[in-house]
């Protein structure tokens, strides 16, 4: 998944080389100044649009590189007995592997990521199933019930996931 930041990034990269493939150069003056690119506004020499179009791609190669590292970091979750293995998508308890549902996994690993973070409904939701309809929200309800009958031993004092009353879910750190 591409990040705000990225997407940026390629997408002022595209604008540009656009723009110059569809804006002619000024061309020559009577004078014979150099050829000079014109974009948005802006007037530049050649060089600098090259200059310009380096630096826009080490930026983007940075933050290729720096979530390659992140995603490479974060293969596994570990929170007291709970272990998530992102790569092989399974869960364990103990080390003992759980049988989720595909939704119960998502749901986990959704919470899991934002571990410590209270994710409102209409957050996980939008998340998991595109949708922030209040039938969909009964699903939730049904769905954070049966994924905690898995991983909780004590339902009545949740260890994992905690609800927060009217505004949504958060995992807690043991």
């Amino acid at each position: 998944m591409l990040t705000k930041h990225l997407l940026r990034y390629v997408w002022l990269a595209t604008v540009i080389l656009l723009l110059l493939i569809f804006t002619p150069f000024a061309g020559s003056d009577a004078y014979g100044a150099s050829r000079w690119i014109s974009i948005a506004g802006f007037t530049l020499q050649p060089s600098e649009f090259a200059k310009i179009t380096i630096i826009l791609t080490a930026r983007v190669r940075v933050v290729l590189r720096r979530r390659a590292r992140e995603a490479a970091s974060a293969s596994t979750f570990e929170n007291g007995d709970l272990t998530i293995d992102y790569s092989a998508g399974t869960a364990s308890l103990a080390g003992e592997e759980l049988r989720l549902t595909a939704m119960e996994y998502q749901l986990l690993c959704l919470l899991a990521r934002n571990v410590g973070k209270v994710l409102t409904h209409g957050y996980i939701l939008r998340e998991v199933w595109n949708s922030t309809s209040d039938g969909d929200r009964a699903s939730l309800r049904v769905f954070m019930a049966s994924l905690r009958k898995k991983i909780e031993a004590d339902q009545s004092n949740p260890r994992y996931i905690q609800t927060q009353v009217g505004v949504g879910y958060r995992m807690v750190r043991v």
